[in-house]
């Protein structure tokens, strides 16, 4: 019941690759934003989901899965990275121009902003 209501979400990294050990960052939910693209209500949305596993808690990480046969996993950066060199091997380094080992997690990042960027979208960043 709280989580639906909820316009503020604070969320703790508690490792970084920098180093930086419990960061807490902070966010409100955007007033004019659909409920889709609100970083509160998707953030609510996986902490529902999450707790809908068995055994788990509030302190259980969300970056936690169920597979289909029921068997609960932690998707890390190592597995995405992994993932990312499979699907470039795949495709193949010639089509693609670049090899697997010239990628990694933040080619999620450079990827979504160059689909930003070919359909011309705006965006604006505010404090929150």
């Amino acid at each position: 019941p709280v989580l639906a209501s909820a316009d503020l979400i604070d969320v703790t990294f508690e490792f970084q690759k920098n180093d930086d050990r419990n960061e807490s960052v902070g966010m409100h939910a955007p007033h004019s934003s659909p409920d889709f693209m609100c970083p509160v209500k998707l953030a609510a949305s996986i902490v529902r989901r999450v707790h809908s596993y068995r055994d788990s808690t509030d302190d259980s990480p969300i970056n936690l899965m169920q597979k289909a046969d029921g068997i609960i996993f932690q998707i890390t950066s190592k597995s995405i990275r992994t993932q990312i060199r499979t699907t470039v091997t795949l495709i193949a380094p010639k089509t693609l121009a670049f090899g697997p080992d010239e990628v990694g997690t933040h080619s999620i990042c450079s990827g979504g902003a160059m689909a930003l960027n070919l359909v011309d979208a705006t965006l604006s960043m505010s404090p929150h």
